[in-house]
Formats: structure tokens, C-alpha cells, sequence
């Protein structure tokens, strides 16, 4: 590439950073790093808007959320972390400074905003008028854990709390996925769509679509949790349950077939829509998890055991990185 359509490139792409990490410093709420939807998360707000009352801000849009998101800021955090590596690679290093000390902001600020003792959860989002809402979701825990925001001991704990609330419960098809909620959605904090309940708990739609339904979307982030943890073991054998329908390729269906969704007691789809990427997207596990590999800019990190098996895998690898690096950075 000629040297001038290269620099005219490298100015696009630093503008192009620029613009998404100062559009994080101004969504920063109260100089704690975290940023706040313009979305209050107050689900009555909604509610009193009628049929047009949906809210959210949040991967699940069947749940109202808004304002401080957990699921939200731990894809901030990492967000913040690799735009300093590109700013510093383009010498704008004081901009770069500026992403990592919100990065570190942040980091501060997750655990005590997000995290409660009393359900033993990482929880999906906090009010503008205060109140916390989780429904024990395993992708608001395992985003915060697989992307670095919640202390190993603790992290330990949360995940096995999780893995003891599925086995109580006797939860065995782990072929389907895992359940997006453990809790009912109460109707109040569900959109009006599929899966609202009539009853104020939500328990009369529970395994409808969002409200309580199996599926493998996000679940990467739990997986990737329990691997980054330590807890191999419980990742290995909750992967290799996780993917025998894939294996038969059963795990999705035709368009509209409604098989992107399960319910927890028959089986039967409650989705709509039946074939997604985003079914797939655990899979990815195997290699970020069990080998503990970690594309960064620098080329591919190994942040797992460094075994025989890695050894035979890297020359075959074009940039291997010099260094580990931390996959939440």
C-alpha cells in the first residue's frame, strides 16, 4: 500500500477511535468509570406507557433494563482497554491514558454497583431511582467474570452458586443450553412481547421465549468464566454436555422453525425465529477456554496451560503474541 493511501487510512481509523471512546467518556456517570444508558431502567415507566412501553438496553430485549448495566459496562470495560492499545499504537497516547484510567474506573466501581450478597449474583441493572434487578442470569455473571471485573475467589463462588442453583432444581438438558433467567420475569420488568406473564410474577409464562427459556446465545461468557476461573473441570464437562446436539447437528432449526429457544419442561420452541449465528457462538469455548488461546493485537496469546498439545499448535499459527496477555484487556 502506497505510504500516503496507508497515513490517510491510519487518520480514518484514528478518528473512527477517537469518536467511540470519547462517546464512552461522555456516557461516564458520576466519574466512576461505569457509563449510564439514557434509559432510566425504572420498568413502571414503561409500564404506564401502555402496548409502546419497551425498554431496554441490554443483549435480552424481551427484559426491560436501563441506566447502569452490567452485561453493558463489562463490554465497556474491555472496549476501553483495547482502544488504548490501537490509541497508543497511533501515538495518541494521552487519549489512550485517558480510556485505561476509565477502564480503571470502572474495574473500582463494578463489584460494589453490581454485585449482591444477599442472592448471591452479579445483578442485570441498576435504576435511576436506585433499585437493583437480577433474575440469575448466566451471561450478566459470566460477561462480568470472563471479562475481568469480579475478584477469582468470588468469582469461584458465583459460578458454583450457579451450577448448585441448576442442579437443585434438576436441570439436565444442558444439549439445549442453559436457561437465560433462573427466575421468572415479573410482568412489570418483561416488554410486551412473547413471554409477558399475566400474573404479576411472571411464572405463568416461564420457558416462553426470554422469560426462563434454554438456549446456547451468550453462554460462551459462562463457559469462558468457569475456564478463566480455574474451574476446568466443571467447563469441560458443561461444554461437552452443551454440545451433542451440535454434534448430530440438531442444535438449531429452519427459519421460523422457533428452535433458537426451548422450553424447560417439554422441550417444545418457544423462539420465533429458529436459526441464529449466535447459537453457535459457544462453541468458540474450545479454543479460548480449553486451549486458552486470545487473539490481541499483537497476534494469538495463550492464556491457558501450556501443554504439548499448544506446543504442536503454534506454528501453525502465523503471529503468535511474545507475551500472555489478559484476555479482558
Amino acid at each position: 500500500m502506497p505510504r500516503d493511501e496507508e497515513a490517510h487510512h491510519e487518520r480514518h481509523g484514528l478518528q473512527a477511535i477517537r469518536s467511540y471512546t470519547q462517546a464512552l467518556r461522555s456516557l461516564e456517570y458520576q466519574g466512576l468509570g461505569l457509563i449510564a444508558s439514557e434509559q432510566s431502567g425504572i420498568p413502571e415507566e414503561a409500564e404506564a406507557a401502555g402496548p409502546a412501553g419497551n425498554m431496554q438496553c441490554q443483549w435480552a430485549d424481551g427484559v426491560r433494563s436501563g441506566h447502569l448495566e452490567s452485561y453493558v459496562n463489562a463490554h465497556a470495560f474491555r472496549s476501553l482497554h483495547r482502544a488504548a492499545d490501537l490509541l497508543e499504537r497511533l501515538d495518541a497516547r494521552e487519549e489512550a491514558a485517558a480510556a485505561r484510567a476509565q477502564a480503571a474506573r470502572l474495574h473500582t466501581n463494578f463489584v460494589p454497583t453490581f454485585y449482591d450478597a444477599g442472592s448471591q449474583q452479579i445483578m442485570q441493572w441498576v435504576a435511576r431511582d436506585g433499585r437493583r434487578f437480577g433474575f440469575h442470569s448466566h451471561m450478566h455473571l459470566g460477561a462480568a467474570v470472563a471479562l475481568g471485573l469480579v475478584p477469582e475467589e468470588l468469582a469461584k463462588e458465583l459460578l458454583r452458586d450457579y451450577l448448585g442453583r441448576l442442579a437443585a432444581r434438576g436441570f439436565t438438558r444442558f444439549e439445549w443450553g442453559l436457561p437465560i433467567f433462573l427466575d421468572p420475569i415479573p410482568a412489570v420488568c418483561h416488554n410486551n412481547w412473547s413471554g409477558k406473564g399475566i400474573e404479576e410474577d411472571g411464572s405463568d409464562q416461564v420457558g416462553i421465549y426470554q422469560n426462563g427459556s434454554i438456549h446456547t446465545h451468550q453462554t460462551w461468557y459462562f463457559l469462558q468464566a468457569l475456564y478463566r476461573s480455574g474451574l476446568r473441570p466443571e467447563a469441560n464437562r458443561l461444554f461437552l454436555q452443551m454440545t451433542s446436539l451440535v454434534r448430530r447437528g440438531q442444535l438449531c432449526g429452519g427459519l421460523h422453525s422457533g428452535v433458537d429457544w426451548r422450553h424447560p419442561v417439554d422441550g417444545r420452541p418457544t423462539g420465533y425465529e429458529g436459526l441464529l449465528a449466535e447459537q453457535f457462538h459457544f462453541l468458540l469455548v474450545a479454543i479460548t477456554g480449553y486451549l486458552g488461546c486470545e487473539l490481541t493485537i499483537d497476534g494469538l496469546a495463550l492464556n491457558g496451560p501450556k501443554t504439548g498439545r499448544i506446543r504442536q499448535l503454534q506454528p501453525n499459527f502465523a503471529r503468535w503474541a511474545a507475551r500472555d496477555t489478559d484476555p479482558a484487556k
